[in-house]
């Protein structure tokens, strides 16, 4: 509960106009929640969205936010966490770091193969045995 947490630093606006302007990945638009401070950004880095509007950082009362991070964004959550001297925590007050980065890689790649082993197994459907 971002509200509720209890730290005395938080993230300047200024300090991340600074970094969004150096990271040729990030782009500030005029969209955002934000009417008095216009931090949004698109994040053109990721590998899955090169063509498309892809994810997103904004910026909000001294925290940079997004929705629905995969692995690729919590990665460059953690590099601009990192710039800042900030943490990474998610929506349950859970904090995020680069080991916890690993174990989400191997969680995928475990998926992805057990999700091979599963489609190898199946039978075709149009068969009765």
């Amino acid at each position: 509960d971002y509200e509720n947490y209890e730290e005395d630093s938080s993230i300047s606006f200024e300090e991340w106009l600074k970094l969004v302007e150096n990271d040729s990945e990030l782009k500030l638009t005029d969209d955002g929640d934000s009417a008095e401070e216009k931090g949004f950004c698109l994040w053109n880095g990721h590998s899955k969205y090169k063509d498309d509007e892809g994810p997103w950082f904004d910026y909000y009362k001294g925290t940079i936010y997004t929705k629905n991070p995969d692995e690729e964004v919590i990665e460059k959550m953690l590099k601009i966490a990192d710039s800042l001297k900030a943490k990474v925590m998610g929506d349950d007050g859970e904090f995020y770091s680069e080991a916890d980065l690993e174990g989400l890689r191997i969680g995928f790649e475990d998926a992805r193969e057990l999700s091979k082993q599963i489609s190898i197994q199946k039978k075709p459907w149009w068969r009765f045995w």
